[in-house]
């Protein structure tokens, strides 16, 4: 039997990746009513408390990724840092990058995924400007859809 076992921080993580995913979204819904696939890759800045964001949807079947409203984007920074601050308060292992991912089944609901990277170099959702980031995405992406199908 496998005991699924929770990072110490698990209650800080659960209420700050809730709100996330409310944001992402909601920004779905309203810019792309009916999107089958929503992924997020964030990278923590180690100079400052500013955030970089790759946010994609899949809509009709076409990917978009400069959709994501900037008013959004400034309410997941201030999100993200106090998401760190709170972890730091609590002496808990902050984060330095992540994915976010959901996508919606046939009967309505939405499937989410939370991976937290903590390597300096951001591990596997270091975001390259100016390269295409969708593949790493995409093949996350992929992966929650084929456990949902089972």
């Amino acid at each position: 039997m496998t005991v699924n076992k929770f990072p110490p921080s698990h209650e800080i993580d659960t209420r700050y990746m809730g709100h996330v995913f409310q944001i992402m979204e909601d920004c779905a819904d309203e810019r792309a009513d009916g999107w089958t696939k929503l992924g997020m890759t964030v990278n923590q800045s180690a100079e400052d408390p500013s955030v970089l964001t790759y946010i994609a949807v899949v809509w009709k079947g076409k990917k978009y990724d400069k959709w994501f409203p900037e008013l959004a984007l400034g309410a997941l920074a201030n999100l993200f840092y106090d998401w760190q601050q709170e972890l730091i308060a609590g002496g808990f292992p902050n984060w330095t990058a992540m994915f976010f991912g959901a996508i919606s089944q046939a009967d309505g609901n939405i499937r989410t995924l939370w991976l937290p990277e903590y390597a300096t170099d951001y591990g596997k959702w270091q975001i390259t400007p100016g390269v295409p980031n969708w593949p790493k995405v995409e093949a996350e992406l992929d992966k929650l859809a084929a456990r949902a199908k089972g």
